[in-house]
């Protein structure tokens, strides 16, 4: 799959590629939040208002890696990265196969895992952390 942060290729900008089940991470449904509800003491069940049902910011956890050709380009793309998500702005996320953007938020980069040397390959595996305040909304690429 092809994705692209901020309008820019993930792989050719940053070297990050996402793994297995980031697809499946992106398309989870959000988790309802808790409406007005009440349990009478004489009656079997409780009442629940669903005339209008909300849903909590989704917690995504995607599993990327990071490639450098030499640590030279490794530190250039990760440097690039972080710029690009700890902006303190919302990253657009595109998915350019499905035609669809999430509008997400930096959170965290756990699960860190660097191997590599000086003259060879680069590659960092980690968890990238990020959080969607629109839930309920598909956004189509511009």
């Amino acid at each position: 799959m092809i994705y692209r942060i901020n309008g820019n290729d993930a792989i050719q900008a940053y070297g990050l590629y996402f793994k297995d089940g980031t697809l499946e991470e992106l398309l989870k449904a959000p988790e309802a939040k808790e409406g007005y509800s009440f349990s009478w003491e004489d009656e079997d069940g409780t009442d629940r208002d669903l005339s209008q049902v909300y849903y909590e910011s989704r917690e995504l956890e995607l599993p990327v890696f990071l490639w450098g050709k030499g640590l030279a380009d490794f530190r250039v793309k990760l440097a690039a990265l972080k710029a690009q998500l700890m902006s303190g702005q919302r990253i657009n996320l595109d998915n350019m196969e499905l035609g669809q953007r999430w509008k997400l938020l930096y959170r965290a980069m756990s699960d860190f895992e660097f191997s590599g040397g000086l003259a060879g390959d680069v590659v960092a595996t980690f968890t990238l952390s990020l959080l969607d305040d629109y839930p309920t909304q598909t956004f189509q690429i511009d």
